[in-house]
C-alpha cells in the first residue's frame, strides 16, 4: 500500500468519528446521552487506538 497521510490519519479519522456517531446516536435515541465532551474524548481514543494500530500493521509490512 502507498505509504502518505491518508493511510495513517485521514482513514483512523474517519473511522472514529463514525463510531462515535454511532454511539452518540444510540445514546441520544434511548435519552442517555452524555456530555459531548465524552463522545469527544471518545473519538480521540478510538483515533489513536485505530492510527497506532495501523502503523504498526503497515511498518511490520515492509
Amino acid at each position: 500500500m502507498e505509504d502518505n497521510w491518508k493511510d495513517y490519519l485521514l482513514y483512523p479519522a474517519i473511522t472514529a468519528i463514525i463510531m462515535s456517531g454511532i454511539n452518540a446516536f444510540a445514546d441520544w435515541k434511548r435519552d442517555t446521552l452524555e456530555s459531548i465532551w465524552w463522545y469527544v474524548v471518545a473519538a480521540l481514543i478510538f483515533y489513536s487506538v485505530l492510527a497506532i494500530g495501523r502503523y504498526m500493521i503497515y511498518r511490520k509490512r515492509k
